[in-house]
């Protein structure tokens, strides 16, 4: 028969235990009523009447009410009884009453008159006879009245009934049977004590009624020691441990020798001793479950469940007793059993199977470090989860495993990836989970552990404050009496202990405390669960003492920890943790009280800890930091050098570690910075060969361009600090490596990905087609917009956080391949130096010969310049003594002021009276009118241009023998720090009283690079290019939607598009409505040039925010890169003229990334850009176009030639500055053009 608990799971949810178990009670009697009969059918007619008195037969139809298939309307006909003198009718058929019939309606009919009487038997009456516990045999009546309307007489209706008796015993068992099953099901649903306590009851009265010698009586049992083990997992009640034991020997001594079930039955009495151990931590009952389990298998060698039992009691007495045997043991049996599981036609089992050799290899890598065991354990999960249907009820535990699996190899291991793969499928385990799993709880604790390690890594808010989202939910979801709640308060506590560190929101942490403390109030002493909750508590407690400073803080956080590092734990990496927290707090608490043996027992501790732990572990590049700066703090007090020489050995040793956080090995590179530097140690170079080398890591291809930039924020100075020492230390090559490969760190990522691959195509064509499409999927993947902010990240939907972090996990791999790539083409031959670091001669050799290059480091010890030639082999180094970072800052701070004070943002229009003082205020090519000063700017220009003069340009220039020229040389500036922001290209003279005046223009004529290598890839990009540019594509908005007009960027367009035809270059010309995001991309496809004259804006935050303002949408930097409009043959990207504001502003914060639009271009593959430092006036812009196009087109018989565009600019400014004369404003129209590239 089907079983009719399924059926009931969903309603024992809605209604009283009670009314639940009465309903299996009704259904299960109702299987085993006895037979039920009617017949003898009688019908009387008590009055005479004279219709009825003609009638010979009358017809009984006979309508059954019920559930069953095999119920239908019978009709029964009756005779006229001639033997009487009243009217009566009579039939002798027998008709069966079926089980699942609830009431009879009966029809009396006669051909003449019709229906003349109608009987009903209902559901009560029914049952009252079959639930009878005698036999019945008696015959009922059933009368109905004279009906006065119809003239129908008074009718009786006679049956007898026959039944035999229920059997009753059957009935209860099957009750009990139903009631232990469905209870349980409903139990794997709610995770309710109640529900597993009604199903032992139940299975209890199901024993006790069975005979001894039954031969369902061992089945039973087993049954009764699952639920006591069952109830055990959730309430570690010992005594239910101890029950399941006896139940199970029970069912062991009444399994006869021999049956089949024998083996099995043996081997789950096994499991019950296993599941004892669990409660006791003795070794007596451990063994004799492995006894018990080896006796299973002997029995039945095929047995798979007892196989897979007895590896895992193997691997828990390894882990608990220290005997490698077992271990080594139990993967034996474990490959063994996969085997046998293989080659069987039944796979039933196989998930399982790989589930747990997958377990048993992460046991020994995690205490035996071997890495291979790693990669195959994570191969046989994937195997075992890919063999699963999403529906399978095994899938959604087995996802928690292996989130378990990850987060933990991630630990020891340090790969990212693992730990976002964690994220990952721990996502989809809550998604299949539903709201009422019992897997809930669990799969959003281990989430809330992965994203707090992610933000070990990221240091994101957003990460900490979806640990402690799902700490949340995992507490509200564990049901009360669930012994994980304690596990996943605690956790909880954890994760607000960082979020109060992330935030500085003390209720965070009193919060923290009070869940801790909660946590150990429900967990008993002396098992490892309380060194667990003591450690997390201590902790907690050491981030209050570092936001109070008490003495008494710290006491309870020392007291805490070492009470957790003396209670029994599962694993030596246990203890290694909280022995590492413990000299913590210990070397804290000297720096508060001096106390000498507080420093000692810190040193002793840190050091154990580092001989503890893995050298693949990612925990110990922190653990190296926080020893070394202990040995730092000892030197203070003991003036011992050598605490200073195993520090630096410390730091080495984490910062050139290939495991860890980037940002902690970064952490210890830049402690052996500073500590090499202050001893004069050997190290330094070295140790900043390391920090630069690990920018890269820290602001890696694994995250969006976004999230590089923010990454590297606090860091990008790194660079102008290495090049200053290395100019100390006279290595003036290192500076300018130094400065190049720590500078502009994701354009030149953007620009490797989009290297030339033709080289090794001729070597190895699959090898190169692989690194094209992995170089184009990163691309694509980096430009991709970046998680919201926290809170918006928070409101998203779990599916779409899955979403999105399926695509940052396919991020993370597809950065891992393109590592591997490398490693596999720089092994090739010839190779060697494949998307590698440039070396200063190598960089030297390609870039351009029309002039030099200067590097100028800002920094503040010393500042210096550095001038490379084409060709030249040594570089120049010119110190600039009479200059220093505090003047750069300076007169960069002046500079933003006299522009503020002239509300000088964006590109600005005033036809009737441009940039004047008194005019009304200025609509520019930005986004809004901005006010104007009363006092004249020019004079503060011609303090920070007169400036920049005598105290950079004019010592660089003399140094490399520029002189005046009517016809100048070219000059690339490589400006750092603050000198980033003002206006080099501008630098001179240009107080009347100076005459003649004298400035930079005089002598060459000045581009910008954001790096040398940058120029060098657009040099030899250029040098290779066959075709001729193909067009201008020009690009304008006078009236764009919810922005200021801008009237002057129609004649602008109309200007370049009549110059432009009249030399028969092609134009595509998009405006107004025409000039949309799309129609753009598709124009920058088939143009070589494009002219942006619209308005610009410019996102600090997130620079590939930065755009232009087309008709239907911002045209954002991001879309640009993503659409590579520099990599195309037929029409390769040469120029990109940006008339709009601000292109080139950049952000203080990340003044060594240029993160503005002119470079964003320039990363995009245009060789050149024209763009503006602030606002450019509408009025003068249209000017400006006209007299750079027009010398354009003057030169080389009128064809468009990207290498002239610096001379072009140089011209239109020198013509612009004619124009203007001496007027106020003067330095605001022409100053802010500036030329990047070639």
């Amino acid at each position: 028969m089907s079983d009719p608990t399924l059926d009931f799971v969903d309603f024992i949810g809605s209604v009283p235990r009670e009314e639940a178990i009465r309903r299996f009670a009704h259904v299960a009697a109702a299987s085993h009523y006895g037979d039920f009969f009617l017949n003898n059918f009688e019908i009387e007619c008590t009055d005479h009447h004279v219709d009825l008195s003609l009638s010979e037969t009358i017809q009984l139809v006979i309508l059954p009410e019920g559930q069953g298939e095999d119920e239908g309307v019978t009709t029964l006909t009756l005779h006229r009884d001639q033997t009487v003198a009243t009217l009566k009718w009579q039939c002798n058929d027998l008709l069966p009453v079926l089980p699942s019939t609830t009431g009879l309606t009966f029809i009396a009919q006669d051909d003449e008159l019709g229906d003349i009487g109608c009987f009903s038997f209902l559901s009560d009456d029914l049952n009252g006879y079959r639930a009878a516990d005698t036999p019945v045999n008696e015959r009922i009546v059933r009368e109905i009245e004279q009906d006065s309307d119809t003239g129908l007489p008074a009718i009786k209706l006679a049956i007898d009934v026959a039944t035999t008796p229920m059997d009753v015993e059957a009935a209860i068992k099957e009750k009990n049977i139903m009631v232990a099953a469905a209870f349980v099901a409903v139990y794997e649903r709610t995770g309710k004590v109640e529900d597993i306590d009604v199903a032992i009851d139940a299975q209890f009265n199901l024993i006790d009624m069975t005979p001894i010698g039954h031969e369902d009586l061992p089945t039973y049992l087993g049954t009764l020691s699952s639920l006591y083990r069952t109830r055990y997992e959730r309430t570690r009640d010992k005594k239910d441990a101890k029950k399941a034991i006896a139940a199970q020997r029970r069912a062991v001594h009444f399994t006869d020798q021999g049956h089949p079930t024998l083996a099995s039955t043996t081997g789950f009495l096994g499991v019950a001793y296993t599941v004892y151990f669990d409660a006791t931590q003795r070794r007596a009952e451990l063994d004799t479950g492995i006894a018990a389990f080896r006796e299973a298998i002997a029995l039945d060698p095929t047995d798979v469940v007892s196989r897979m039992n007895l590896t895992l009691a193997l691997e828990k007495r390894f882990e608990a007793f220290v005997r490698p045997q077992d271990l080594e043991e139990a993967l034996q049996i474990c490959r063994a059993t996969l085997e046998q599981v293989r080659e069987s036609d039944d796979h039933t089992r196989l998930p399982q199977s790989l589930d747990r050799l997958a377990g048993l290899l992460h046991c020994r890598y995690k205490y035996m470090g071997r890495a291979e065991d790693t990669e195959e354990g994570i191969s046989y999960m994937r195997e075992a989860i890919a063999l699963l249907d999403e529906d399978d009820p095994a899938l959604t535990p087995m996802l928690c495993n292996f989130g378990v699996f990850l987060i933990n190899c991630h630990t020891l291991g340090g790969r990212l990836v693992d730990l976002e793969e964690a994220i990952t499928v721990t996502q989809r385990a809550i998604i299949l989970a539903g709201d009422t799993s019992i897997d809930l709880a669990k799969a959003h604790n281990i989430l809330g552990i992965a994203f707090l390690l992610r933000y070990d890594h990221t240091k994101r808010v957003s990460d900490v404050e979806e640990a402690v989202e799902c700490g949340s939910r995992s507490v509200d979801s564990t049901v009360p009496g669930d012994p994980s709640l304690p596990v996943h308060l605690s956790n909880f506590g954890v994760f607000l202990t960082n979020l109060f560190s992330a935030t500085n929101a003390l209720p965070h942490l009193e919060r923290a405390i009070s869940v801790q403390e909660k946590a150990i109030e429900m967990t008993e002493e002396g098992t490892p669960s309380m060194s667990f909750r003591r450690g997390s508590l201590a902790e907690t407690l050491h981030t209050l003492f570092n936001h109070t400073g008490e003495l008494a803080d710290i006491d309870r956080a020392i007291d805490c920890v070492r009470k957790a590092n003396d209670d029994r734990l599962p694993s030596r990496a246990d203890k290694t943790t909280y022995l590492h927290n413990l000299g913590i707090f210990l070397g804290e608490r000297f720096q508060l009280t001096e106390e000498t043996s507080d420093l000692e027992a810190c040193l002793v501790a840190h050091r154990e800890v580092i001989q503890e732990t893995p050298t693949t572990s990612s925990l110990l590049a922190n653990r190296l930091l926080n020893l070394g700066l202990f040995l730092v703090t000892a030197h203070e007090a003991t003036s011992d050098i050598e605490h200073l020489q195993e520090a630096i050995s410390c730091f080495e040793r984490a910062a050139t570690s290939r495991f860890g956080p980037p940002k902690k090995r970064f952490a210890n590179a830049r402690q052996w910075i500073k500590l090499a530097s202050t001893i004069d140690h050997p190290s330094l170079i070295t140790a900043y060969d390391t920090a630069i080398n690990l920018l890269a890591v820290v602001g890696g291809l694994e995250q969006t361009i976004e999230r590089r930039h923010e990454s590297l924020s606090d860091i990008s100075n790194l660079a102008l600090d290495a090049a200053a020492a290395a100019f100390e230390l006279d290595r003036i090559d290192k500076a300018v490596e130094w400065l190049e490969e720590g500078r502009c760190l994701v354009w030149n990522q953007l620009m490797d990905l989009r290297g030339s691959v033709e080289e090794l195509r001729a070597y190895d064509k699959d090898l190169a087609e692989r690194v094209f499409n992995v170089s184009q999927a990163l691309d694509k993947a980096g430009s991709r917009k970046s998680g919201g902010n926290s809170s918006e990240g928070l409101q998203l939907s779990l599916q779409q956080k899955a979403t999105s972090q399926g695509e940052s996990l396919q991020h993370l791999k597809l950065a891992n391949e393109w590592e591997e790539l490398l490693q596999t083409v720089q092994s090739i031959p010839g190779f060697a130096n494949f998307l590698q670091p440039t070396s200063m001669a190598s960089l030297a050799s390609k870039l351009p010969e029309d002039g030099p290059v200067v590097i100028i480091n800002v920094h503040r010890s010393r500042c210096d310049a550095i001038a490379l030639m084409a060709g030249s082999e040594e570089p120049l180094h010119i110190p600039l003594d009479d200059f220093s970072f505090e003047m750069a800052e300076q007169m960069r701070r002046d500079l933003q002021h006299g522009l503020s004070s002239v509300g000088i943002r964006a590109r600005s229009v005033d036809a009737e009276h441009p940039l004047k003082p008194e005019s009304e205020d200025l609509v520019d090519r930005a986004m809004k009118p901005l006010p104007r000063a009363q006092n004249n700017p020019n004079h503060t220009f011609q303090t920070v241009l007169g400036q920049l003069w005598t105290y950079v340009v004019q010592p660089i220039l003399m140094n490399l023998g520029f002189s005046p020229s009517h016809d100048p040389g070219r000059i690339w500036w490589c400006p750092t720090g603050p000198l980033s922001f003002l206006p080099i290209h501008a630098a001179g003279i240009y107080n009347p009283t100076y005459n003649p005046s004298v400035s930079v223009s005089d002598y060459a004529v000045s581009s910008y690079t954001p790096t040398i290598s940058s120029l060098a890839n657009s040099w030899e990009r250029s040098s290779r290019a066959h075709s001729s540019p193909t067009g201008i594509a020009l690009i304008s908005q006078t009236n764009t939607p919810g922005l200021p007009s801008l009237p002057s960027t129609a004649s602008e367009i109309a200007f370049i598009q009549a110059q432009a035809q009249d030399h028969g270059v092609q134009t595509f010309v998009l405006a107004e409505e025409q000039a949309t995001t799309e129609a753009t991309i598709a124009s920058m496809e088939q143009c070589s040039w494009i002219h942006f004259a619209c308005h610009a804006y410019q996102d600090i935050s997130n620079p590939l925010d930065s755009g232009f303002h087309l008709h239907d949408d911002l045209l954002k930097l991001s879309t640009i890169i993503k659409g590579k409009p520099g990599t195309s043959q037929e029409s390769p990207a040469e120029f990109a003229f940006l008339s709009a504001c601000q292109t080139s502003a950049g952000d203080v914060t990340l003044s060594e990334e240029a993160v503005h639009l002119a470079a964003g271009m320039l990363a995009a593959g245009y060789s050149s850009v024209v763009a503006t430092m602030w606002a450019i006036p509408d009025l003068y812009a249209p000017m400006v176009a006209k007299h750079f196009y027009t010398d354009i087109f003057d030169r080389e018989n009128g064809s468009l030639d990207g290498s002239k565009t610096a001379y072009a600019l140089h011209h239109a400014m020198r013509s612009l500055r004619e124009q203007l004369g001496d007027s106020p404003y003067s330095f605001l129209a022409w100053v802010p053009y500036v030329h990047l590239g070639l």
